[in-house]
């Protein structure tokens, strides 16, 4: 018997290029796969059975998936959105899509946000201002915008609504600083220092006047199983469905006995004045369920005139409400609209779905189809679809390069400072200072989480915390960890300005986290909540940035937090947005009500204890903050950038000197 060899653990570039191979070049049949690899060095001298065992084990490991953006465009049914505009005079424009509620029902929104982003965002124009509603279908139109804008335009983004209660993830608010952040950190790579035209994000609903809006994007659905009792032309008095937290009956009209709603919106006033306008306001809604929202929201027109002027949905939901409006005209969508369709379904399964279906026969078993007709369709969908019936977009992302350790840095930061654990990296390039950092940091938490059964992490906010969320690529992380049980972040900072052009607050960490997270299988292991002065939660680890006190800083301190200018005279730095002097000493300030804080003393006091508290901060301007964060002794980890590490160095051997 020969000998065996188990499968060994691919590297990063062994990963990338396995995946390059198959979604890039083509390289899909295992004869064409095998046959290049041997070719090459590292498996010139494998038996074949070896590399294919090998190939088989790499392409299964869950790191592949981060590696593979991937991008489904829904195909439209031209014949159904003709004949619902017909049917419905006051809307102007109708997107209708396939549906995937039977073959995966989370999906279903993901490509209503698709679709609205293919048709819509090639029109935005500079400055121009865009409403969000919550919701998952809204919050994918809004990640969707990098691949569908014309150019790198100025918007001003607008959240239509703000509950009160505490919520992350597909919130209005939560859209809005996601779309910032995502476009300074993942889309642009350089998020500060360059000339980009700036993104503005208004959080406060109150505010929104009907002039700075150009467009409106609201996902609607009906309230729970209420809904299902009203499909019949005899109405009742209960609401069955929500719209930026105002309540509908089935005949359009508010409820008899409205409930409050706890939190800010716009005024149905400010879409109606867009409507009239010529401005778009835009719903977004599915399925069997779907129609009864989309109903009753479109009979509000005989109240003060309509609130929307265009629809994206699907064909179940479209056909639906076709026949509730007694719609006898025949469909003639034909034969091409059902082989689109399948073409869409087919790569569907194979790239995007819930469960992926690996292989064409477990596709075949999904659609009724024949292996080799799966085959052909996934073929059209990838390769050979003509330029306007476009339905699949690959792409692979190389991973991000390790940065390298700088041991030596490492061992005099932590014979000088006495710390518990430092890291200190080199970033390739100087524009990747803060990823660099960013990686590092994650890694250490990565680490820590190997036998962790419950884990807790306390956030502040910051470039440096915001790089350090960015690296933990959720929702990959999770699925490396099977026996972690529960991940929990707090935000340690709330209440931040309305007005947002960076995203780094800890709160809009947060919505991050949940929104990339939600809808997978681990989404229940990951929980984020809001620290509270009367909560003392057990922190496992605590990261945040060090902030040199800079004209933005100060800025943000006067403005937003209230300071005094005169206040910040001796300041020279600044952890979870409190100042302090060269000495270490906690500069007082007086917080606006609206503001939280975790107080210093109480880092102190956790690092004192033991608890991991690492402080992320890169760039030699930072050498000073980060020394005297040391005296106060603020934290007892630190992980930086070699510019950093050599001038806290200096600067600690100057002092001794002194």
């Amino acid at each position: 018997m020969g000998r065996s060899h188990r499968p060994l653990t691919p590297s990063w570039r062994e990963l990338y290029r396995l995946v390059y191979l198959r979604h890039a070049v083509g390289l899909v049949s295992p004869k064409e796969l095998l046959g290049y690899l041997r070719k090459r060095l590292p498996y010139r001298d494998w038996s074949l059975w070896r590399l294919r065992r090998w190939v088989a084990h790499a392409l299964q490991d869950p790191r592949c998936d981060a590696l593979l953006s991937v991008t489904i465009l829904p195909p439209r049914c031209a014949e159904l959105e003709r004949r619902l505009c017909h049917a419905l005079p006051e809307v102007h424009e109708a997107v209708v899509i396939p549906s995937v509620a039977e073959l995966d029902p989370p999906a279903q929104d993901t490509y209503l946000g698709l679709a609205a982003a293919m048709i819509f965002c090639p029109r935005l124009q500079d400055g121009q201002g865009i409403g969000f509603s919550g919701g998952r279908s809204v919050a994918a139109m809004a990640m969707a915008f990098p691949s569908f804008l014309p150019s790198d335009i100025p918007l001003r983004l607008h959240a239509l609504h703000r509950p009160d209660e505490e919520m992350f993830g597909f919130t209005a608010e939560g859209i809005v600083s996601e779309l910032i952040a995502r476009r300074l950190w993942v889309w642009g790579q350089k998020p500060f220092g360059s000339n980009r035209p700036e993104w503005v994000g208004n959080l406060d609903p109150s505010t929104v006047k009907p002039k700075e809006l150009d467009w409106c994007f609201i996902a609607v659905q009906p309230l729970g199983r209420e809904g299902q009792k009203v499909a019949s032309p005899t109405f009742t008095r209960k609401p069955i469905t929500e719209m930026l937290g105002h309540l509908f009956c089935a005949d359009g009209l508010p409820p008899s006995s409205p409930s409050f709603y706890r939190g800010q919106t716009i005024s149905l006033r400010v879409l109606r004045e867009m409507v009239r306008g010529g401005k778009k306001v835009v719903l977004l809604a599915g399925g069997e369920m779907g129609l009864l929202a989309v109903a009753a929201i479109y009979r509000a027109r005989f109240v003060g005139g309509p609130i929307f002027n265009a629809i994206v949905t699907d064909e179940v939901c479209a056909r639906s409400l076709l026949r509730q409006l007694d719609d006898a005209e025949p469909d003639r969508s034909g034969k091409e609209w059902q082989r689109r369709r399948q073409r869409f379904w087919v790569a569907h399964l194979r790239f995007a779905a819930t469960e992926r279906c690996r292989t064409h026969q477990e596709i075949a078993r999904r659609l009724h189809l024949n292996p080799h007709t799966v085959g052909r369709l996934l073929h059209e969908a990838q390769w050979s679809a003509s330029a306007d019936e476009s339905l699949l977009r690959l792409q692979v992302t190389p991973p991000f390069p390790q940065p390298t350790e700088w041991l030596d840095l490492e061992t005099a930061l932590l014979r000088a400072l006495d710390l518990a654990e430092v890291r200190v990296v080199q970033p390739a390039k100087g524009e990747w200072a803060y990823r660099s950092v960013g990686e590092a940091a994650a890694q250490l938490l990565l680490e820590w989480l190997t036998t962790a059964h419950q884990f807790a992490v306390g956030l502040g906010a910051g470039r440096a915390v915001r790089s350090f969320v960015e690296a933990l690529h959720f929702p990959h992380l999770i699925k490396e960890f099977p026996k972690l049980q529960s991940l929990t972040f707090w935000a340690l900072h709330s209440g931040s300005s309305p007005i947002i052009t960076f995203s780094i607050g800890s709160e809009h960490l947060l919505h991050s986290i949940a929104m990339r997270c939600f809808g997978t299988d681990d989404a229940e292991r990951v929980r984020c909540r809001r620290w509270r002065p009367n909560l003392s939660p057990p922190f496992d680890a605590i990261f945040v940035s060090v902030g040199a006190l800079d004209e933005m800083e100060r800025a943000y301190l006067q403005k937003v937090m209230g300071v005094p200018a005169e206040r910040l005279r001796t300041a020279v730095g600044t952890i979870l947005n409190q100042p302090f002097d060269a000495e270490g000493r906690a500069i007082p300030i007086s917080l606006p009500q609206t503001v939280t804080l975790f107080p210093l003393g109480r880092l102190r006091k956790l690092a004192s204890d033991g608890v991991p508290v690492v402080a992320i901060a890169c760039g030699a301007v930072k050498a000073p903050a980060v020394l005297a964060a040391w005296k106060g002794k603020f934290f007892n980890c630190l992980v930086t950038d070699r510019a950093c590490a050599e001038n806290i160095v200096g600067e600690n051997l100057k002092c001794s000197d002194d």
